[in-house]
């Protein structure tokens, strides 16, 4: 199997079944799609057990001690070659996307496949996230979301460490990079993400600064401030697109959207 596709969900009934569909949706066949409910109450649940009889879909119900330790649950069912990552409320770029990444060839060669991502907010883009085409990047130029990492990895690094309720994906990327291992830059959207997740959230946004500062530091002792300043100035710059580029993805976000939303759910 090529691919094991997470979802870790609580209580999210409002976006749950976008992000279901976007899945099943996708052409290509060869993956299985775990999701893991963190106990929800509000609906959620129920959503999900609509979609039980798809033979790839497998849906496991427990309480977590947070997002990632739901993922590591997800992560050591998984029996795909490559694992991503869809939170609830995110989707594919179009209903291609998956096939014309495992359609590369030689793609056993990388441990890591990057693409970028497109956020949204309601019902428009606010953000588009390019990685930069250069041989070399560090932790932070690379989105979380849009990345299939080889199994093995996880393996290697152990997953992701809860104690960083907010930042485990800040965490694991660097661990990633320490190791010098190979990596695809796919150099195409994979993925629209919906903004408000526990990294793009306003309430979280100090927690956030300190939990990456405290990874940071570990990581790259006392040029930790030159490392985390070189990330804040990537951000801020990811964030500048044209105009026109802006109109199109928000032409193709509402279409892709509407193609998800159409779908009649007794057809899968």
């Amino acid at each position: 199997m090529q691919l094991t596709i997470i979802t870790a969900v609580k209580n999210d009934v409002k976006n749950i079944e976008q992000t279901i569909k976007s899945v099943l949706l996708q052409n290509f066949k060869d993956f299985e799609y775990i999701i893991i409910d963190g106990d929800s109450d509000d609906g959620t649940s129920e959503i999900i057990k609509k979609y039980l009889n798809v033979s790839r879909l497998s849906y496991f119900r427990s309480k977590d001690i947070n997002l990632y330790d739901g993922l590591n649950k997800g992560i050591n069912l998984s029996k795909g070659k490559f694992i991503s990552f869809m939170h609830s409320g995110d989707f594919y770029y179009n209903n291609s996307v998956l096939k014309e990444i495992f359609s590369i060839k030689n793609l056993s060669n990388y441990s890591l496949l990057a693409g970028d991502v497109i956020f949204f907010k309601d019902k428009k883009v606010n953000r588009v996230w390019k990685i930069p085409l250069k041989q070399k990047l560090s932790f932070y130029q690379v989105p979380h979301t849009g990345t299939f990492f080889k199994r093995g990895v996880y393996n290697k690094i152990r997953n992701f460490n809860i104690m960083y309720n907010i930042s485990a994906d800040t965490d694991f990327l660097i661990k990633f990079f320490n190791l010098q291992e190979s990596y695809l830059l796919l150099n195409k959207y994979t993925i629209f993400m919906c903004h408000g997740g526990l990294s793009t959230s306003l309430k979280n946004i100090l927690k956030k600064i300190k939990q990456d500062l405290k990874i940071i530091k570990k990581n790259y002792n006392y040029s930790f401030i030159s490392v985390y300043f070189r990330k804040i100035i990537f951000k801020i710059l990811s964030k500048q697109f044209f105009l026109q580029d802006k109109i199109k993805l928000n032409q193709k976000l509402m279409m892709q959207k509407k193609i998800i939303n159409d779908e009649n759910i007794t057809s899968f």
